[in-house]
């Protein structure tokens, strides 16, 4: 999951969700890697998902 959270003039901080690990209790440990991209990178990467990733998966139209 792709979340994009804060714009930095003509740059954005885009952050990437992954499992760390797990507690001694069994919980799961999530902990987000962070990137600066330019928005022409941005605008790629939603691109790539939106062509590569999303038809591979029947999700309805809104």
């Amino acid at each position: 999951m792709l979340t994009v959270w804060i714009k930095i003039r003509r740059l954005m901080v885009v952050s990437f969700p992954y499992l760390a690990g797990q507690s001694e209790d069994g919980k799961n440990i999530w902990k987000d890697e962070k990137t600066i991209v330019s928005n022409r990178e941005l605008k790629a990467m939603v691109e790539f998902y939106k062509k590569d990733l999303v038809p591979k998966y029947d999700i309805p139209e809104l």
